[in-house]
């Protein structure tokens, strides 16, 4: 998990992130969806990129 490579605690990684401890929680469990800026925020704390691939159709 790449939190926790990067050294972060759910709490730690709320209070980066300005978001509640809860929230990152059920998004780590796939309880709820972030935002595209919740996520943004988060993965700008955890050194990471979003990658965008094309669905392909047959």
């Amino acid at each position: 998990m790449i939190r926790k490579r990067r050294g972060f605690t759910l709490r730690n990684l709320s209070q980066v992130c300005g978001i509640s401890y809860s929230n990152l929680c059920n998004m780590e469990n796939c309880k709820t969806s972030p935002s595209l800026n919740t996520l943004v925020n988060v993965c700008e704390a955890l050194d990471a990129e979003i990658l965008i691939k094309e669905k392909i159709r047959e």
